[in-house]
């Protein structure tokens, strides 16, 4: 629940970038990224990248997915 309520309630802000500075004197783009504020259920609050964010939804919803249609076929069969 943490993870769709993080999409819900953060508005889009600025971008992260991480900048690295090489010992030459160069610098590089390490990682761009857009952040979230995510509450635990104990309260705590955590800062996820987006992308990270978006990883779990999709892997918590598939599996959610795959048990309802589990459940749904016990229960057809529960039916019968």
């Amino acid at each position: 629940m943490h993870i769709r309520n993080s999409f819900a309630h953060n508005p889009l802000g600025p971008v992260s970038i991480n900048i690295c500075l090489n010992e030459d004197g160069s610098t590089n783009v390490a990682d761009m990224y857009l952040e979230l504020e995510s509450i635990s259920g104990s309260g705590a609050i955590n800062k996820v990248k987006r992308r990270d964010a978006l990883h779990c939804f999709t892997q918590s919803n598939m599996a959610l997915h795959q048990h309802l249609i589990a459940v749904l076929q016990l229960l057809e069969e529960t039916k019968e």
